[in-house]
């Protein structure tokens, strides 16, 4: 066990991504991130332009994302960020 950690149950989306939002937005030094499904729509969009502006301000950012699940996301032309990985793994059916 470690010390000094928090636990926080949403009970909502709109919770979630709103405190999920602000951390990134806080984040100083790294990201990391994992998502089975991560789409083009007002949240993905959201978080990729988020990840961008991070990247920007040289925070580093680790991005894993199941290949099946996530399809054709948002996030593939990030690569070009030097800051910005992005791992792409297919699950096992």
């Amino acid at each position: 066990m470690f010390s000094n950690n928090e636990v926080t149950i949403f009970k909502d989306g709109r919770e979630k991504f709103g405190s999920f939002f602000k951390d990134i937005e806080n984040a100083k030094e790294s990201i990391h991130l994992e998502y089975y499904i991560v789409k083009s729509d007002k949240t993905g969009e959201k978080l990729k332009n988020l990840l961008i502006k991070k990247a920007i301000e040289g925070v580093e950012i680790k991005f894993i994302m199941d290949k099946i699940g996530s399809g054709r996301c948002c996030f593939l032309h990030l690569f070009s960020f030097s800051r910005f990985k992005i791992y792409k793994y297919a699950s096992k059916l």
